[in-house]
């Protein structure tokens, strides 16, 4: 037996129990894959832990250091304002690193939340204030650009400091917050009004091709992750506010979305979904089995009949199920019916109307699925 305790692993609990005879060579496996499983799964429970404790203290963090900063404002004149933020940002951002080297020499899981709450409140200020100089520059010297200057001073923060402060959660909200300022900026620049439909249409044509290219290029699939959720979720807000303007026709000072985005956004979608079904077959033999098949020939129905909103919770389940990725999975669930409520209500026909188009839309989907399950195709292996 072992001395020190403490000092056991799982693979070498298992080879004494092998050496002893109370484990058979033969189930070995079974039970090392059994507990690789267990440790992956408390791994991703830890993980979420350490996010949710992660991003709480830094934003604790980011507001105390940021509001006392805010205090000194009114007693300082513009031209200390802009030395004070460079100087000072340049100083939060080196701290923030710092910082960082010290939570890698940690072994003890809680010392480390503590010092990455504390990394990233510090990096979050660095970058606000660095964010502000160059919004104060640019303020002087792009006088037409109102509304941009904010994004195009957040766009070469992230840029400068992305590979320089690599935690995920830093990357995540940054490119986040780039996307929602940009779609913001087209709908609202009043002086722009007149290129708004063209630049949406670009804009949502870039979040779908460059999520396709992350999810799908091998290089970008750990490296970049941050970035895979941050251009989904982009995606998905993008629309559901698109979706909410056009339903309830909203009228203000921003760009009013018409039927031909919406159109265009359904095309985009449908072609997503049925590329969503090719990457899935992995191989042109599968695409031509029967699943694969109706699963295109569904998607077109889907994209005819069926509004965006539904069309892209689908295609996030499908991706999560390709991916193994319940994050994917959770997010098209909590979609579907947010999207289905706001295509009933925005019908314009009576309520039994509108209850028949949902009762309808349930037995076609109730359908597919009862006659894949008698022709045994729901249990058909993909490769």
């Amino acid at each position: 037996m072992f001395r020190d305790m403490n000092s056991i692993n799982a693979r070498q609990l298992l080879e004494s129990w092998k050496n002893s005879g109370i484990v058979i060579s033969s189930d070995s496996a079974k039970i090392e894959d059994f507990i690789q499983a267990h440790f992956v799964q408390s791994r991703k429970k830890k993980d979420l832990i350490y996010i949710f404790a992660v991003t709480t203290g830094a934003w604790i963090t980011f507001c105390i250091c940021f509001f006392i900063f805010l205090s000194f404002l009114y007693t300082i004149s513009i031209t200390t304002l802009r030395f004070v933020c460079f100087f000072c940002g340049l100083f939060f951002i080196h701290g923030a690193l710092l910082i960082l080297k010290q939570s890698k020499k940690q072994t003890n899981f809680i010392k480390q939340i503590i010092i990455d709450q504390s990394a990233l409140g510090v990096m979050s200020v660095g970058k606000t204030l660095i964010t502000l100089r160059l919004y104060l520059f640019f303020e002087n010297n792009l006088e037409r650009l109102v509304h941009w200057k904010l994004n195009l001073s957040m766009i070469i923060v992230t840029l400068a400091t992305y590979h320089v402060f690599p935690m995920s959660i830093d990357r995540f909200l940054s490119t986040f917050f780039i996307f929602f300022l940009l779609f913001v900026n087209i709908v609202i620049e009043q002086e722009f009004y007149q290129f708004s439909e063209i630049a949406l249409h670009i804009f949502f044509f870039i979040q779908i091709i460059l999520s396709a290219i992350l999810l799908t290029y091998s290089k970008f699939k750990d490296k970049h992750l941050p970035l895979t959720y941050a251009t989904v979720l982009s995606l998905c807000y993008t629309l559901v506010l698109s979706v909410v303007a056009f339903s309830f026709q909203l009228s203000g000072n921003f760009y009013q979305i018409n039927q031909t985005f919406m159109n265009f956004v359904s095309a985009m979608l449908t072609l997503s979904l049925i590329g969503l079904i090719v990457f899935a077959a992995r191989d042109l033999k599968n695409i031509k089995t029967e699943p694969f098949v109706l699963a295109a020939l569904a998607s077109i129905f889907l994209g005819i009949l069926s509004p965006p909103g539904v069309i892209l919770s689908i295609c996030l389940m499908v991706l999560g199920n390709i991916k193994h990725d319940k994050f994917f999975t959770f997010i098209g669930i909590l979609l579907m019916p947010v999207f289905i409520l706001l295509y009933y209500f925005s019908l314009d026909t009576n309520l039994m109307s509108k209850s028949g188009a949902l009762i309808g839309s349930g037995i076609i989907f109730l359908f597919g699925r009862a006659y894949l399950s008698s022709k045994k195709l729901d249990r058909k292996e993909l490769v």
